[in-house]
């Protein structure tokens, strides 16, 4: 039975209402909502999901002093619960002053194309992870959070594994170079334990990742409710800035190099400030031994 006219008038009015706001591009200037990233349900949220959710600084001195950067975190995890830490307030980002810039958290293109969620993400703070989009935020003197590991970190997420798929991804250190702004290591500890994966076609998942940059991610969390994580402290640990030289692009030689060098630094300050942490903060303490894949 079709619906009274008036309820199919009102969904088409309210369709017709938000179309302006779904052509807006703002997932490529972002439009964050400050009430609503410093929300305090969101602490509220956190306790719930996950029993503790915290960010430790190793220098916080260090980061506040640092006026723009790209923060780079791993591991991605099925859905990167701990993007949360970072663009609202459950763990005091905000309220802290934890690093007082301006910044865009980038985000996969395809899921601005996802009515209303896609305001739920500009308005924490996100913008469309395309690398022209990337390059325009870090020329207007933003910041940026970046997953290196993207949608094949994500599938790969698994309790007890504790890896970065940064060998080869370089994207984010080639913007570093090209704009001169430093790299901060973040490990989130507890985000692989979130979820067990279900390893259904996963070979034909990592090839539509890879393909089309969609992740189709398979996994179990909470025995009575398989989509919500498992209660698992979730702790996501912040190391110092690594200072990048700036390098023209057009000196392709010395672009490449100061490239691989400014990567092979990332790459073991990661796996340091994993070390540094794990005995506290991993499930497996001192036997955890981190991977960069």
């Amino acid at each position: 039975m079709a619906a009274p006219w008036f309820v199919q008038l009102a969904v088409a009015a309210a369709v017709l209402l938000y179309l302006p706001e779904y052509w807006s591009f703002k997932e490529l200037e972002g439009g964050a909502a400050p009430w609503f990233q410093r929300w305090r349900g969101w602490r509220a949220i956190a306790v719930w999901l996950f029993g503790e959710a915290r960010v430790v600084v190793e220098d916080p001195a260090a980061l506040r002093g640092c006026p723009r950067g790209i923060l780079a975190v791993a591991p991605h995890g099925v859905v990167s619960f701990n993007h949360a830490l970072f663009f609202t307030d459950c763990a005091g980002w905000f309220s802290d002053g934890v690093w007082p810039v301006e910044r865009r958290d980038l985000a996969a293109s395809f899921l601005f194309r996802i009515p209303l969620y896609r305001d739920f993400l500009i308005a924490l703070g996100c913008v469309d992870a395309s690398r022209d989009n990337a390059r325009r935020c870090l020329a207007a003197g933003r910041s940026l959070f970046v997953y290196p590991g993207g949608e094949r970190e994500q599938l790969s997420a698994a309790p007890g594994r504790h890896a970065a798929l940064w060998k080869n991804r370089k994207g984010f250190v080639r913007l570093a170079v090209e704009y001169g702004v430093p790299l901060i290591p973040s490990y989130a500890f507890g985000e692989a334990e979130l979820y067990a994966p279900v390893p259904l076609l996963l070979e034909a998942r990592l090839a539509l990742a890879a393909a089309l940059r969609i992740a189709l991610p398979l996994a179990v969390g909470r025995a009575w409710c398989p989509p919500l994580p498992k209660k698992r402290p979730l702790v996501a640990v912040v190391g110092n800035p690594i200072p990048v030289p700036r390098v023209d692009r057009r000196d392709a030689k010395k672009f490449d190099e100061t490239v691989d060098e400014v990567h092979a630094k990332v790459c073991a300050a990661l796996v340091e400030l994993f070390d540094r942490h794990k005995r506290d903060l991993a499930t497996d303490g001192d036997r955890a031994r981190p991977e960069i894949l």
